[in-house]
């Protein structure tokens, strides 16, 4: 019953915000879009030392928006947790962000409705918010999938570029094939569909993209056969026991830069897989611990460029920038 008010009410809130202007994205003069990505923020109110750390993300969070100046923020999951008051929680986190000015997206993961409330009725909440950008483009499993345009510039509304997020789910119900569970077919679906009419608007060249979500890809430890990791790898990748074809169908679209994803907290590595696709994992960010980590706290800058099959990309912490890399996708258009 509780948890039926709580939708109901959420949802009244979205109705008086849902004709509310949301912030467009666009390029810059100089052709350049900034992202950060902030992953496994883990807030909690388990005790008062939790929520002291709490208090460290969101001053990392609002610190690297003032000093890095992006156009957007994306946090890739396990946003909250360990708590009976979950919307208390997200309430302070979007106040954290809401305070940078910056527009935000967020991507579901593995723990965020492992609590008092849903993922859709965390989306319902998220609705009310004026920069959140998060919302269902489609009826599709999940919560929280949508393509996010970015413009050529402030008055060309062209789409130059597109952002993916994509809900990668939680565990897995029937363990026998692994604990985690894997994109779904339909998300897929969607995926090829958006990109089709992308391309196609674009005069049958893909529109240079990325895509975010918590969990990685099997192809986050099967590419490393093939190619060298760039970056820390301190454990094992904990992906999908399925291969449901994601990764597969981004390589054939022709449209993906790059994937980033988190979940692993002591890996923040990337591989680029021949030119054809990058993979990354961002830097845990919540100073709150689910297990033995190892990384400074940080995030993951991204920048993406106008007209041009390219994105640069490094990591920020307390020590300083790490593993510049530019990814330049080769045989681009089709």
């Amino acid at each position: 019953m509780l948890k039926q008010t709580i939708a109901t009410l959420l949802m009244a809130g979205a109705a008086l915000c849902g004709s509310a202007e949301r912030p467009e994205l666009h390029f810059n003069n100089d052709g350049t879009f900034k992202i950060i990505q902030f992953t496994d923020l883990h807030i909690n109110d388990e005790n008062e030392s939790s929520k002291l750390r709490n208090d460290s993300t969101y001053r990392l969070i609002e610190q690297l928006a003032e000093t890095q100046k992006p156009d957007l923020l994306v946090l890739t999951g396990d946003c909250i947790w360990n708590t009976r008051d979950a919307i208390s929680l997200w309430k302070q986190l979007c106040a954290s962000l809401e305070s940078t000015g910056v527009p935000y997206a967020i991507c579901f993961g593995n723990h965020d409705e492992e609590t008092d409330v849903n993922n859709g009725q965390i989306l319902d909440y998220l609705l009310t918010q004026p920069h959140n950008l998060t919302r269902d483009d489609a009826d599709i499993s999940g919560s929280g999938n949508c393509m996010i345009p970015i413009a050529a510039s402030a008055n060309d509304r062209t789409t130059a570029s597109a952002i993916y997020l994509i809900d990668s789910h939680n565990n897995c119900k029937d363990r026998s094939f692994g604990h985690y569970a894997w994109i779904k077919h339909d998300q897929i679906d969607w995926y090829r569909a958006t990109s089709d009419s992308l391309t196609q608007t674009n005069g049958g060249i893909p529109v240079p993209s990325t895509a975010f979500f918590h969990i990685p890809l099997p192809e986050f430890d099967t590419c490393l056969k093939e190619y060298p990791e760039i970056g820390t790898k301190k454990e094992n990748v904990c992906a999908p026991g399925i291969n449901s074809g994601m990764f597969e169908s981004m390589l054939d679209k022709g449209d993906i830069l790059g994937v980033f994803v988190g979940h692993d907290h002591n890996n923040d590595y990337l591989i680029d897989a021949n030119g054809k696709i990058l993979l990354a994992y961002g830097r845990k960010s919540g100073y709150n611990s689910a297990y033995d980590e190892v990384l400074p706290r940080g995030a993951r800058i991204i920048t993406v460029y106008k007209d041009e099959p390219r994105l640069d990309t490094s990591l920020i912490d307390d020590h300083g920038i790490h593993h510049p890399y530019t990814f330049i996708k080769k045989e681009f258009k089709k």
